[in-house]
């Protein structure tokens, strides 16, 4: 058992060497963003309504955002979710039914316009 934490340690070591990790987290209401400053300076701003957990919410309820040990998930608590930041740098903003959702939705208020 010890040497399953040894080796998931090791692979922490690695993934924060090469992926930009949070350090800080606040949500801008004037903006309507959630702004994260990662771990190599560079600051981040996500739109809540491009991710299916946060689309809809309250800004109230997006005031309070805590980073998960790691610096890889921030945590909404009061609205018991989160949001994996890997995924959002790779543009997964939500399941792959909501993506193929929102992502048609899109397209028809584009034609629409």
């Amino acid at each position: 058992m010890a040497s399953e934490f040894v080796a998931a340690g090791k692979r922490m070591e690695k993934m924060r060497e090469a992926v930009p990790f949070a350090v800080a987290a606040r949500y801008e209401s004037r903006l309507h963003r959630v702004l994260v400053t990662l771990s190599n300076h560079l600051e981040i701003a996500i739109n809540p309504e491009q991710t299916q957990v946060l689309q809809g919410k309250s800004k109230s309820t997006l005031q309070a955002i805590e980073i998960l040990p790691g610096g890889y998930a921030l945590y909404f608590p009061v609205l018991d979710e989160g949001l994996y930041l890997p995924g959002i740098f790779q543009g997964i903003f939500g399941t792959q039914k909501w993506m193929r959702t929102a992502a048609s939705t899109a397209k028809k208020k584009s034609r629409a316009a």
